[in-house]
């Protein structure tokens, strides 16, 4: 099952707004049993935006990709999936979980930053 953390929202909305034209965007809610005119006022984006949320709060994404992947097979809607959790190692050591090997970056510096403000006054 889709969830919101598995789903790229940002990519989802760019996809239906360069896929669909406001008319299938229309049959779209249609085939999805969701009131187009439900949605709030505003442009095809406005109401894309709407609709995906909708889908996230109702879990329905994956009722509003495989409508998808019908109508537009040739776009990687599966694609939109994101990875919550990266095995990647963080590519700076303030971007790392916090260690108590690491205390001494930390901690004890208080002369240091005394002798520091002494400095700049």
């Amino acid at each position: 099952m889709t969830t919101p953390e598995t789903i790229n929202q940002r990519k989802l909305r760019q996809a239906l707004v360069e896929a669909f034209n406001e008319s299938e965007l229309q049959t779209l809610c249609f085939d999805l049993n969701i009131d187009y005119e439900s949605l709030p006022p505003g442009s095809k984006p406005d109401k894309v935006r709407e609709l995906i949320a909708r889908c996230v709060r109702e879990q329905r994404v994956d009722e509003l990709i495989s409508l998808c992947e019908s109508a537009r097979p040739k776009v990687a809607w599966r694609g939109m999936m994101s990875t919550a959790v990266s095995s990647e190692e963080p590519p700076f050591m303030g971007l790392k979980f916090y260690d108590a090997d690491h205390a001494n970056l930390f901690f004890g510096r208080e002369t240091l930053t005394a002798d520091l403000a002494g400095h700049l006054q």
